[in-house]
């Protein structure tokens, strides 16, 4: 009894979070470091971007019956900002494919309200449509000259004020106002004194 009591090996005491450890290795328990790879947030993409004389579009707007849906407003949005913001492309081209001509149609159409509908001329692009894979892009049509001088969008003129062309009248307490009387005396209506009777010298008494 005394030779089997001095063979058993008592194993010391395991962690549970380690308990599949082998009983020579409870030593070497510790924190163990951990090596964690940081990869760089990529920064998305805007959905439309200009390259040169290339207008990417890379999603497709879609349609919620004639018009355009959620997603497909955001899309047409940012188109119309990237449009406004070249103020030296006077003309662009946008070209729409889907599977059949019809549905190209009306998305073209439904992109042409949503872009005048944010202020984009209607002289400034031009939209064709056709069949095929379903595609949208754009070119740069037109540009303007580098000497040509600044126009001011259609519709966005700077036109004067008609009220600020005229002189503004004085106000009670300013310079100009203390300076004008309140009232001016104007020619008396009152009729003119009558002048008194001419004195008749008295005649001399008779002597006696």
């Amino acid at each position: 009894m005394a030779w089997i009591v001095t063979r058993v090996v008592f194993a010391a005491a395991l962690h549970p979070s380690d308990h599949a450890l082998a009983i020579d290795e409870e030593a070497h328990r510790g924190p163990a470091p951990l090596r964690v790879g940081v990869e760089p947030i990529p920064i998305e993409r805007l959905p439309v971007t200009v390259e040169g004389d290339r207008l990417s579009i890379d999603r497709m707007p879609t349609l919620d019956g004639k018009n355009l849906s959620r997603g497909g407003q955001i899309i047409v949005d940012q188109l119309a900002l990237v449009m406004r913001g070249h103020d030296d492309v006077t003309r662009w081209l946008i070209a729409i494919a889907m599977p059949a001509a019809t549905e190209a149609q009306r998305v073209g159409d439904a992109v042409r309200a949503r872009l005048l509908a944010k202020g984009v001329a209607a002289d400034r692009f031009e939209i064709i449509t056709a069949a095929g894979s379903a595609k949208i892009g754009g070119l740069v049509r037109q540009r303007a000259a580098a000497d040509a001088p600044f126009v001011c969008p259609a519709g966005q003129e700077v036109h004067p004020r008609p009220e600020a062309s005229q002189p503004a009248a004085p106000t009670a307490g300013s310079p100009a106002a203390a300076a004008v009387p309140a009232t001016q005396p104007g020619p008396s209506t009152a009729p003119a004194p009558a002048k008194p009777p001419a004195s008749v010298p008295a005649k001399p008494k008779p002597k006696r």
